[in-house]
């Protein structure tokens, strides 16, 4: 495992070596990998969940859907997202170079168990069709160094053909590259030190919020969480910043009935409820308990003695006013909550909130995050948008004309005016400008179909099945040209392939 850290922060290695060996066994260390090994798998036929097996063959991890009425599909699992600590899910690389979901995920629980991963435990789910966003890989990596033209979007899913391994250093100690050349050249000890982030000679507000920008999440369960600010790539956070000029938290308002809510990454959500928290004014922070460059917590029961007489002799003070609970939206973990109770509250019957049927909430948010929140965001977050310079508000609320006006040359302007209006000179534009984005050979397809050129249409869905043959829609809009043509044969050979899919 120190080889992958090494590979992502060889430089730092050479100075540090006893810190990246440390690290290298953290959580956040081992936090994305190839899979090469996976924990858990040891029998060759895998373990069957629901209609889902993990088998190997050819040097290879496959998660294979069971055969039922259509033809068995294998899907090859090319990463591993998550450390194991807690659990660990599976990542398949398409032909178009996304990333999609697998449906299966190790748990570490109960010594060891495959379960559905979060979201999937339903009858129906996604499937092998959830791509992963930028976003996500924000809090599971190091920063990829995307290719050329690639936008660095919120909602963008296309990612290069080589990844980091593992969260870095520079996640918590921004760009290494003058501090190692600092120390190259035999700068003075003083100037290295200053060439660098390091988080312990930040002010308790931007410590904090190196932690922060990973482990703080208001709630998975509805798509107000946050809003990483218009202006703002999703990788161009660095320690040291504010974190409110990068990214907009909100919450449910109060009073909506998920004012106790625990998730699964709820640890700083919940800390900063607590009373301790609280009345240490921005002086208790993750790392008074928590060492990153280790793989165990520290004397967490001297931290509470510093404003606490201790009243009992068993146990320490975390398992009784910080014990572990199953987070409501991946019921098959259980994590520390971070609120610190005098008096815990008792376990209540779980109910998973992730399962699909919970409506997304729709009432009103509030700012949590920074608060009070510039208007813009918050009038976004709830619907509504003010006047405004920034192209990609327009955007973000369907208004691609408005995001064009300020950028007509952006693709994904360009594309959504060209969707909303089924303009196949737009579509083509802007396919001319990303020629990687399959989503938009689709539409364009769509859009010749509707303006009579149902060749032209057969054309670009072929093209689209051929760049990625896993994707059913493709498939499934092929065969309804192919029988709108009289090619019965044709439609039903897409539409087979399609059910073999999904």
């Amino acid at each position: 495992m120190l080889a992958l850290f090494l590979a992502v922060a060889a430089d730092c290695a050479q100075c540090h070596p006893a810190i990246a060996a440390s690290y290298a066994r953290t959580g956040m260390g081992r936090s994305f990998r190839a899979a090469t090994k996976l924990p858990g798998f040891t029998r060759p036929n895998g373990s069957a969940v629901r209609n889902y097996t993990l088998v190997e063959h050819d040097g290879r991890y496959y998660v294979r859907r069971l055969p039922g009425d259509v033809p068995p599909v294998e899907v090859s699992v090319d990463y591993v997202i998550g450390s194991g600590d807690e659990a660990s899910s599976y990542l398949h690389r398409t032909r178009d170079n996304k990333l999609i979901e697998l449906p299966i995920t190790w748990y570490a629980e109960k010594g060891g168990t495959w379960a559905m991963s979060p979201g999937y435990d339903r009858p129906a789910h996604p499937g092998f069709s959830r791509d992963l966003a930028y976003r996500c890989m924000f809090c599971h990596n190091a920063y990829p160094v995307l290719d050329p033209g690639h936008g660095d979007t919120e909602g963008e899913s296309i990612f290069p053909a080589k990844l980091p391994e593992g969260i870095d250093c520079e996640r918590c100690h921004g760009s290494g590259a003058a501090h190692a050349e600092a120390a190259r050249l035999g700068k003075p000890a003083s100037e290295i030190r200053a060439a660098i982030v390091n988080p312990a000679r930040l002010s308790p507000d931007r410590r904090l919020e190196v932690c922060l920008q990973c482990h703080l999440e208001t709630t998975s369960l509805a798509s107000f969480a946050s809003i990483t600010k218009f202006d703002r790539g999703v990788f161009s956070y660095q320690p040291g910043q504010p974190l409110g000029d990068y990214i907009q938290y909100f919450d449910h308002a109060p009073g909506t009935g998920h004012d106790g809510k625990l998730e699964l990454v709820s640890e700083a959500y919940r800390l900063r409820q607590s009373a301790c928290f609280l009345k240490s004014q921005g002086r208790l922070t993750c790392t008074d308990c928590h060492d990153p460059h280790g793989a165990a917590t520290l004397n967490t029961d001297g931290v509470c003695a510093k404003c606490h007489q201790r009243h009992t002799s068993d146990g320490s003070c975390v398992e009784c006013h910080m014990p572990k609970r199953q987070a409501s939206d991946a019921i098959h973990i259980s994590v520390t909550d971070h609120l610190i109770a005098r008096t815990p509250a008792p376990q209540l019957p779980l109910i998973e909130q992730h399962d699909g049927n919970t409506p997304d909430y729709k009432g009103e948010v509030v700012a949590y995050y920074p608060n009070p929140a510039d208007p813009l965001y918050l009038a976004a977050a709830n619907g509504r948008l003010l006047k405004s310079s920034q192209p990609e508000a327009y955007y973000r609320a369907g208004m691609f004309e408005e995001a064009l006006k300020l950028a007509p040359g952006n693709w994904r302007y360009i594309y959504g005016a060209g969707h909303a209006k089924q303009s196949i000179p737009m579509l083509e534009q802007a396919l001319a400008l990303a020629p990687w984005e399959t989503g938009i050979l689709q539409a364009l397809g769509a859009a010749y179909f509707t303006n009579n050129r149902p060749k032209d249409a057969i054309r670009i869905f072929r093209e689209a099945t051929e760049r990625n043959p896993e994707d059913a829609t493709a498939f499934i809009n092929l065969g309804n040209l192919l029988l709108h043509a009289g090619d019965s044969q044709g439609a039903e050979r897409s539409f087979r392939e399609a059910i073999r899919l999904r």
